[in-house]
């Protein structure tokens, strides 16, 4: 089991690094309306969240942080560099990686708390991470496309 959800994740790794690598310091302010979330700001959640799910999900650490784009619609007017934001998506897509890897097969079907205080079991949980990462990939997809 450990070893189909690690060819599905690098997979999914492989879709958000390849179009977060896209951003640039000149369209990291992107919008795809006035309103919405910056480009910078949905990558910035991505990465986040991903990071609160390495946690959750494998017991990883995470870095100190102050979370800024995760469980609210701020919109932080200070993600301008597009490097660092790219570093720190990778890292918890790294994250997510080392702990599918060193999860045992018989681990997946454990229940966790989720940080919203639902019970899941670990493939449930993982399943909707990748989905969340996908969803809000295609927002980045869609403003660095049409945004202005």
């Amino acid at each position: 089991m450990t070893e189909t959800f690690v060819e599905l994740w690098q997979n999914t790794e492989q879709t958000i690094l390849r179009t977060i690598d896209k951003i640039t310091d000149e369209n990291i302010t992107k919008r795809i309306k006035p309103d919405m979330r910056s480009l910078g700001v949905i990558a910035l959640h991505i990465g986040e969240s991903q990071w609160m799910f390495a946690k959750t999900l494998f017991g990883s650490e995470i870095p100190q942080i102050t979370f800024q784009a995760l469980g609210s619609n701020a919109n932080p007017e200070d993600i301008t560099n597009a490097e660092d934001l790219k570093a720190f998506v990778k890292a918890s897509c790294e994250a997510i990686a080392r702990g599918i890897r060193t999860m045992a097969d018989s681990a997946w079907n454990e229940t966790v708390i989720t940080p919203w205080k639902a019970e899941l079991k670990r493939t449930i949980l993982l399943n909707f991470m990748m989905g969340h990462s996908m969803q809000h990939l295609g927002q980045v997809i869609q403003a660095l496309k049409y945004g202005s």
